[in-house]
């Protein structure tokens, strides 16, 4: 659990690294700041925009890895905005379907994503090797018919 501290500003546990909250809308962070562009809080080189600042969306905070810094976002104020601009949390949607063929794509420092042939994130694995496993075996269920396709509807249901 993160720390929290009762004073008028918001303390670290609010804020949210783009990666973080991307997960909470099941997309990568780099999906997300194209979001954060097209509502304004970010600016079209990728940097939090005046209104991002002004709105107390976004500040510094110190990278835990190298010294440096990074931004972070305010996380609720950020979701309301985001979801304002119509995108949905995952948590928040319907349940769907698997949709091959899959690929995995790197996602932060060991991360990956496997994802959907529409583009969305079907599983977050840690690993590469990892990653391609289980890339190889949804992809084989999904020559199976175990899965659906972009073009059909799912190949089988639970329950």
């Amino acid at each position: 659990m993160r720390p929290t501290t009762m004073t008028t500003e918001a303390t670290v546990s609010e804020f949210d690294s783009m990666t973080d909250l991307g997960t909470i809308f099941g997309v990568t962070s780099h999906k997300l700041g194209k979001w954060l562009v097209a509502i304004g809080l970010r600016t079209p080189e990728m940097k939090p925009s005046k209104k991002a600042f002004d709105g107390g969306y976004v500040k510094q905070a110190p990278s835990p890895t190298n010294g440096g810094y990074f931004w972070v976002w305010h996380r609720l104020k950020t979701i309301v905005a985001l979801e304002a601009a119509g995108h949905v949390q995952i948590a928040h949607q319907p349940p769907g379907s698997l949709i091959g063929p899959f690929e995995a794509r790197r996602s932060g420092t060991n991360g990956f994503e496997i994802v959907n042939s529409d583009g969305a994130t079907a599983v977050w694995v840690i690993g590469k090797d990892n990653a391609n496993e289980l890339v190889k075996l949804m992809n084989l269920a999904y020559q199976a018919g175990r899965f659906s396709s972009a073009k059909n509807k799912p190949a089988s249901t639970c329950g």
